[in-house]
């Protein structure tokens, strides 16, 4: 990838790769090579790709995209540049395709830049810097609002709150989980809805509001309250019956509580 003065991008230790795959070129076969290798002869369940949109540098001024171009001040067009985004479409659907055809899954961090991209059966999460990071705001926007730990958090706890003050899940991966963590109850869940402080599936929710819960049916329903710094669960609430027929849970949470509602659980 070269630069406007036709100088190639220099890689930078601990920063992002500078790569450009595409159906045609080295770096996309050799992806697609090691791809059969890994789910074909290894047979792991899925792959995880890092750093999604591939690359440090956004604008490559050696490729053309199809559509973008520098113009001078009278509109005339002085030279093709390509955008990483728009480079790499066809890429992604195939490696995507690829997998997804074999039954298995794609992980990938951060975001789509493309709405076709945006389509493609990808399992997203944002990888933030801290509590207050655009990424959790993007995560909102996503298939998949999910976010990893923020790096150097030593307990699930203030993630899992933060988080879900925005509508966003804490992933599944940390390396300091103990006892019968809060993840355990949320996972797996299908995602309906996301809300500032509650998250809505199928058959689950989590909140860290107070009041009263339900999914409009006569199925009974167990409430699992967490707390503390390694998000433990301290009480259960089962749901009772109200005169419309329909299972409701009434909720009291601190300010340091998060709730699992999980419909059809009878406490098992």
């Amino acid at each position: 990838i070269k630069n406007a003065y036709d100088e190639f991008v220099p890689y930078n230790t601990g920063e992002q790769y500078l790569v450009l795959p595409a159906l045609n070129n080295a770096c996309g076969r050799h992806l697609l090579r090691v791809l059969k290798i890994w789910l074909d002869e290894q047979d792991f369940d899925g792959l995880y790709l890092d750093e999604w949109d591939h690359s440090r540098a956004r604008v490559s001024f050696n490729h053309h995209d199809g559509y973008s171009a520098l113009l001078d001040k009278n509109g005339k067009m002085i030279r093709k540049i390509g955008f990483v985004p728009l480079l790499t479409r066809s890429f992604q659907k195939r490696y995507v395709d690829e997998v997804t055809k074999r039954g298995k899954i794609v992980f990938a961090n951060q975001f789509d830049h493309t709405m076709a991209s945006a389509k493609l059966p990808v399992i997203h999460f944002a990888e933030p810097l801290g509590n207050y990071d655009y990424k959790l705001f993007a995560a909102q926007l996503t298939a998949t609002p999910l976010s990893l730990h923020v790096a150097r958090s030593r307990s699930i706890w203030t993630d899992v709150k933060e988080f879900l003050k925005r509508g966003v899940l804490m992933c599944y991966y940390f390396k300091y989980f103990e006892g019968d963590h809060i993840l355990k109850k949320i996972y797996p869940i299908t995602v309906d809805e996301v809300w500032p402080g509650y998250i809505i599936g199928k058959r689950k929710m989590v909140t860290m509001h107070s009041g009263s819960y339900g999914f409009n049916r006569s199925i009974p329903m167990v409430g699992y309250v967490f707390s503390g710094e390694k998000g433990q669960c301290v009480r259960t609430i089962d749901s009772s019956m109200q005169a419309n027929g329909y299972s409701q849970i009434e909720l009291k949470l601190t300010a340091d509580e998060v709730a699992v509602i999980i419909e059809g659980d009878l406490q098992n």
